[in-house]
């Protein structure tokens, strides 16, 4: 019985490593360029780390929830999904778009982010935005 077990649960664990570096693949290649956070600003009393989000101008931004940022592609026809922390204290700017930040109120309803409006910890604006905010914010 023994000669079975052992076998299957090393053919097992050979499979639970392959499927975890090819998914450490696809994210680093979904996700590559997307933000980069090498930054970090103090406003106030709170330390702020920024992370950048490239997108083109036709691209829309909507926040889904304190864990998601989608992207938009109206040419595409997909969206993109972006891990966040809207929890902590971070910047999120976003390049290039030209339409309003969305934020999702519930299954009906959105409404259009102003500069430096915080959401649950964070703030995202666009790169065009960012000299009002920072002057809102400090």
């Amino acid at each position: 019985m023994i000669y079975y077990i052992v076998p299957i649960a090393v053919m097992f664990l050979v499979f639970k490593m392959i499927v975890y570096f090819m998914m450490k693949t696809l994210l680093k290649e979904a996700f590559e360029d997307q933000y980069i956070s090498n930054k970090e600003v103090k406003i106030g009393e709170k330390r702020y780390h920024v992370f950048f989000i490239s997108c083109s101008k036709h691209d829309q931004i909507r926040i889904n929830s304190h864990a998601f940022i989608e992207i938009i592609r109206p040419n595409q026809k997909k969206n993109q999904l972006i891990p966040v922390n809207l929890k902590s204290h971070h910047i999120y700017i976003t390049s290039n778009t030209t339409s309003n930040i969305r934020r999702v109120i519930n299954e009906n309803e959105e409404v259009f982010l102003t500069c430096g409006e915080k959401i649950f910890q964070s703030y995202v604006m666009m790169r065009k935005q960012l000299q009002t905010c920072k002057e809102q914010l400090i």
